[in-house]
């Protein structure tokens, strides 16, 4: 059974970026990332998939302060 999402919803569209409405947060993205024909008020969806390979040494933290 597929769980229902809260909406994500344009609250407002400034310049180059889309601000999103999530339950009690807002954020933003970039304006190009969203169909030319969204406008404020639109519910949109957004899907997040991993890279393949999934690390680099980058992302391992290698090189950070504190990190071996």
């Amino acid at each position: 059974m597929v769980r229902k999402q809260p909406p994500l919803i344009i609250e407002r569209l400034e310049g180059e970026l889309a601000f999103i409405k999530y339950q009690d947060c807002t954020f933003n993205l970039p304006r190009a990332l969203l169909p030319r024909a969204a406008r404020e008020g639109d519910v949109v969806r957004i899907a997040v998939a991993l890279q393949t390979p999934p690390r680099t040494a980058a992302s391992k933290g290698k090189g950070l302060k504190g990190n071996p």
